[in-house]
């Protein structure tokens, strides 16, 4: 006699978000395995697990605390070209997305493209071309079959721009795995972490181990082609859209750099760590920013079992996807949820609110590793800006056209001007 059907388990998805159970990507991150291979963000299982124990320890706050001079250097070279526009309208999101390409790959590579004054660099432009092209995948179906991706034009575009971005990282692997083996590799780093010399994620990758064994240069070089996937255009989304909603509100703006300039004072500095954790409104004002316009608009799981949700069955192996836009609207959670109210974060306004309500680096298990680092680079872009100029918005925001291009961008220009203050 055949065993009565098992009920299914309602969830939510908050449950999905937070499950240990549900944790491997969708299907329209595909477009991505033959950049990204199996990375931390498309590795799942057994790999996803190890991968993730071993390398959260690279950022722990006495890590991230030694990239604060790439954050300070790079934001004072943005305000060096700001400076030069003289007040005029400019797009900003070409400046600084070269700003953010520069910190992540010192950050995580340890060398210096120096985009910002060499303007276009080919390694932004592949990344740029792999974005488009993971895009067009997503939107035309039949492209994502091999066989007939392979008989397209946009195959040719993605192995030229795969031999960029794989040999540019692999070159720097190879260079600089020879020098800490010729210095003794674990010596050589342990006396740099001692001297307070900064690491580059590379060099932990290179010092990790998963089950006692070294990894390997493909494992090497898929996480770090990782991160600078994640850690480039996803900070420069945040950090335009946060100079975009100061500079459509001017006593917004104000208050912030009120406080900005009380915390820096007059004399020319770096913002350090003790800072950040003063810029408290500064703060409120990045996360109000990242709940509008969240730089990464959706993700997807696949479900590793049949579930309920809302009354529907959901069966295994079916991808579900989580409108993070459209959680951040959700007038449930945010009254009048598309008004720009950076008090919506201050501590007694956060009190009882759904944790789950507001998740721009996702949540649960899977969140993003690199979140703090984001946090820490976008509040010295934005403080360093804001110490510097007045900002002036053009565009209006029920005027604006988004689009996902993987991550939530402008279809065409964002204006704003840069005033110098006294």
């Amino acid at each position: 006699m055949p065993s009565p059907p098992q009920k299914q388990r309602q969830i939510s998805w908050a449950d999905l978000l937070n499950s240990t159970t549900h944790l491997e990507k969708g299907a329209d991150y595909d477009p991505l395995n033959s950049w990204l291979g199996e990375g931390l963000l498309l590795s799942k299982g057994t790999k996803w697990h190890q991968r993730r124990k071993a390398l959260t320890p690279a950022f722990h706050f006495s890590i991230l605390d030694q990239f604060m001079r790439v954050f300070n250097e790079q934001a004072n070279i943005l305000v060096d070209k700001l400076r030069k526009t003289e007040g005029a309208r400019i797009d900003i999101f070409p400046l600084v997305t070269r700003a953010t390409l520069d910190i992540i790959c010192e950050a995580v590579m340890g060398v210096q493209i120096n985009s910002q004054n060499e303007g276009e660099s080919f390694y932004l432009q592949a990344v740029d071309k792999m974005n488009k092209l993971a895009m067009v995948r997503f939107i035309k179906p039949w492209l994502r079959i091999d066989s007939v991706y392979r008989w397209s034009s946009y195959y040719a575009e993605e192995v030229e721009a795969l031999r960029q971005l794989h040999g540019f990282t692999d070159s720097v692997i190879r260079s600089r795995k020879a020098q800490l083996q010729e210095q003794g590799l674990t010596d050589a780093v342990a006396a740099a972490a001692q001297k307070g010399h900064r690491l580059a994620f590379l060099d932990l990758l290179l010092l990790s181990s998963v089950d006692g064994r070294p990894l390997s240069p493909a494992d090497v070089r898929e996480e770090v082609d990782t991160f600078m996937f994640e850690g480039h255009d996803t900070t420069s989304s945040g950090v335009v859209w946060a100079l975009y909603n100061l500079g459509r509100h001017p006593e917004i703006q104000q208050r912030a750099y009120e406080e900005v300039a009380e915390v820096l004072g007059e004399e020319d500095r770096p913002v350090t760590r003790d800072d950040l954790a003063q810029l408290k409104y500064l703060q409120m004002v990045i996360k109000e920013s990242l709940r509008l316009m969240p730089p990464v608009p959706m993700i997807q799981r696949k479900l590793a079992e049949s579930v309920v949700i809302d009354g529907h069955l959901i069966p295994s192996s079916f991808q579900v996807t989580i409108y993070i836009h459209a959680i951040h609207l959700d007038p449930r959670h945010w009254p009048d949820p598309e008004r720009f109210d950076p008090d919506r974060f201050l501590p007694e306004a956060i009190q009882g609110r759904h944790p789950y309500s507001y998740v721009p680096f996702s949540a649960g298990p899977r969140n993003c590793i690199g979140q703090r680092f984001a946090q820490m680079e976008e509040q010295v872009v934005v403080a360093t800006v804001l110490k510097h100029f007045k900002i002036t918005a053009y565009d209006k925001y029920e005027d604006l056209r988004l689009t996902s291009n993987v991550i939530l961008r402008l279809e065409g220009p964002l204006w704003l001007s840069f005033t110098p203050r006294q």
